[in-house]
């Protein structure tokens, strides 16, 4: 009979609690506070320029021999010729490529709001989406194949033609100072091949998205 008693008291308990809980549901609020800064600083180089090639200079001329306190019909021997410089190398160089991707994705927010019981009392459904972000983006994106020389070698003689010619100095008639050397030529300007040059920058900024969804 206690027994009984028991659980009669139980159910009891629960009808009467039941209607209690689904009546609780007066207002619902979500409220999304959000703050974001995001600052992309971004440098991408590439570079196959820079190059030399260039050719070597030549090697200046040698002077002609002079006659000093001499007899007639002496001749100073004739300067030397300068050398001839290198012709400049060959340089061939690939491809450079730079890329930059950024991708920034600030305060998303997927809001979602179920009532699924019998009740009557809900009243309202407040949802409050309070976003501020700042999204600053650099980016300085460089590819290059330039910047390269190739140039010829200078002559040997930074003077107007070559060696200087013998002098004749307390000489009878009839003698003669050598001649001066030529200078030498300068070499041929080298040969630079290069690749191509290709630069990419590609920012995508995705701010400040609020889904909300209500269902009853």
């Amino acid at each position: 009979m206690k027994k009984l008693t028991a659980i009669f008291a139980v159910l009891a308990l629960l009808a009467f609690a039941s209607p209690a809980l689904a009546s609780h549901w007066n207002d619902i609020t979500v409220d999304n506070d959000n703050y974001a800064g995001v600052e992309n600083y971004v440098y991408v180089g590439a570079s196959t320029g820079g190059n030399d090639a260039n050719g070597g200079a030549g090697s200046g001329a040698g002077d002609g021999g002079s006659v000093i306190d001499s007899d007639d019909d002496n001749t100073g021997g004739n300067g030397g010729n300068g050398g001839n410089g290198g012709d400049g190398g060959l340089i061939g160089t690939g491809d450079a490529g730079a890329a930059s991707f950024i991708l920034n994705d600030v305060n998303f927010n997927d809001t979602d709001v179920e009532v699924d019981c019998d009740c009557e009392d809900v009243d309202d459904v407040t949802v409050t989406n309070d976003n501020d972000a700042y999204v600053y983006n650099y980016v300085d994106v460089v590819a290059s194949t330039g910047n390269n020389d190739a140039d010829g070698g200078n002559a040997g003689c930074g003077c107007e033609g070559g060696g200087d010619g013998g002098s004749v100095i307390h000489s009878d008639d009839g003698n003669t100072g050598g001649d001066g050397g030529n200078a030498g030529d300068g070499g041929n300007g080298g040969s630079i091949g290069t690749g191509d040059a290709g630069a990419l920058s590609d920012i995508v900024n995705l701010v400040n998205t609020n889904i909300t969804r209500v269902r009853r």
